[in-house]
């Protein structure tokens, strides 16, 4: 049985949207803060001033605009429940509840012990690979684990769910209720991973306990800015334990949510370093995240162009899927093509980024904003020196000159002055190399992160 549902904005959102109605949803209203629509008809249903919602019918009220904030506040002050008011991506997402898809990976067990991780889309990202890791960290640990997404990548689910993980799909994650999700009972533990899926955590908290674990960056928050108030009003839930993945990722929480205490809880990465490389030839530089302002590649080519005035033996490469941010990605591929020692290899799979590290020797990371670094962490892995943008996370684990470097956040000249001390002096590259991989050993492999979580899931602290 549908939705008796009004329609609050009549711009462009409407129009984009008008198809994804659900048939059996009957639209009762519109209503707009343009005067001159009032009395008018869409459609067939006839527009009104939101001052005269209380006496229209209705369940929900889907509002279609970008002021979404000031619409939501102003149906408040005139009367309308909170719980009543959904933005459309909220509406559009629950067409899809109760659609679950559930992927078995080749090497899956029945275990006694059952943990569910709920994340963000599956993909070649930060978040998601996280989540995949953490997986193969709880299964090493006995547990029979389940990676369940609102969508996922096929390459990745494939390729991660070889190694046993069981992965699900569930479109309507982000926004369902403890109805759709009575599945959970099944589960012993649940983390949801990445602040994307707040909503999801704070529903399962009202009935299980949750461990929430924070990774973003200042943008990840205006995204959820609509949802501010239910995650205020709910963040301090008994059930609800918050962990972030380094200082930065629970500064970002603080200043753009609210001050709340939270654990620390750093990832974990496998460790496959099976190529050793002699430092002969061409020195290779490269860059791997996605093609994003906030990833700065432009910085990184700045500093290529400055590089090649004085230096010749050397290769720079760029090596990250394409954002939606297309004239960012435009400028970096049209800006790359006109260097000629400049590499711009797309998207690759762990796989493939296993092989091209044998060919890295020095890993730039040049993020604005970047609470901890994957890449970072797996170069350290490798044995590579890093190059780190003072404002990551992963600063806080590299001594400068031993272990790697870290340069002042988008100045090209420190950034070059740093890279050009690779250049000149190679031979000292190998000790801290070296000494990048013991990083890694002491604070990033699955065994550590396989220790942290036995803890926090037997309830026990961890200070850090």
């Amino acid at each position: 049985m549908g939705l008796k549902i009004i329609i609050f904005g009549m711009g462009e959102i409407y129009r984009k949207n008008r198809d994804k109605i659900s048939q059996e949803d009957e639209i009762t209203a519109f209503i707009d803060n343009n005067e001159q629509l009032w009395g008018t008809e869409c459609d067939g249903i006839k527009i009104f001033s939101p001052t005269e919602i209380n006496r229209l019918a209705y369940e929900k009220i889907v509002i279609m605009s970008i002021h979404c904030i000031e619409m939501r506040n102003q149906l408040v002050q005139l009367g309308c429940y909170r719980e009543s008011i959904l933005l459309y991506t909220e509406y559009n997402s629950m067409q899809s509840a109760g659609q679950l898809s559930v992927y078995y990976g080749k090497r899956y067990y029945h275990k006694k012990k059952k943990c569910l991780i709920v994340t963000n889309p599956l993909g070649y990202h930060g978040g998601a690979i996280v989540a995949a890791y953490t997986a193969l960290a709880l299964q090493n640990k006995g547990y029979e684990v389940v990676v369940v997404a609102p969508e996922g990548d096929k390459k990745f689910i494939k390729e991660f769910s070889m190694k046993g993980i069981i992965f699900a799909v569930y479109p309507n994650l982000q926004f369902a209720k403890w109805e759709e999700l009575f599945w959970i009972k099944e589960f012993d533990r649940v983390i949801v991973n990445t602040y994307p899926m707040v909503l999801c955590a704070i529903e399962i908290a009202k009935h299980r306990e949750v461990v929430f674990w924070l990774h973003e960056n200042d943008i990840a928050y205006p995204v959820m800015e609509y949802w501010k108030d239910i995650v205020m009003e709910n963040i301090s839930l008994q059930n609800l334990r918050i962990f972030a993945v380094s200082n930065v990722a629970g500064k970002n929480f603080c200043n753009n949510v609210m001050e709340h205490e939270m654990e620390l809880l750093p990832y974990g990465i496998p460790d496959v370093n099976k190529n050793e490389r002699k430092l002969t030839g061409k020195l290779t530089f490269a860059m791997i995240g996605t093609i994003h302002p906030v990833k700065h590649q432009l910085l990184f080519l700045e500093a290529v162009r400055q590089l090649n005035k004085k230096y010749q033996d050397c290769e720079y490469l760029i090596i990250g899927n394409h954002s939606d941010v297309a004239e960012y990605v435009q400028r970096v591929e049209e800006e790359a093509e006109e260097i000629s020692n400049v590499y711009v290899t797309g998207g690759l799979t762990r796989k493939e980024l296993e092989g091209m590290y044998s060919r890295i020797d020095v890993l730039v990371a040049t993020s604005l904003q970047e609470t901890m670094s994957l890449a970072a962490t797996e170069a350290m892995m490798y044995g590579k020196v890093c190059i780190i943008s003072d404002i990551a996370g992963m600063a806080q684990y590299v001594r400068q000159g031993e272990n790697g470097f870290i340069f002042q956040s988008d100045n090209v000249d420190d950034l070059v002055d740093h890279m050009s001390f690779c250049i000149e002096n190679r031979e000292h590259l190998q000790i801290m190399g070296e000494n990048a991989r013991k990083t890694y050993c002491k604070y990033f492999t699955m065994e550590v992160l396989e220790n942290r979580l036995e803890q926090i899931l037997h309830q026990e602290s961890v200070v850090l």
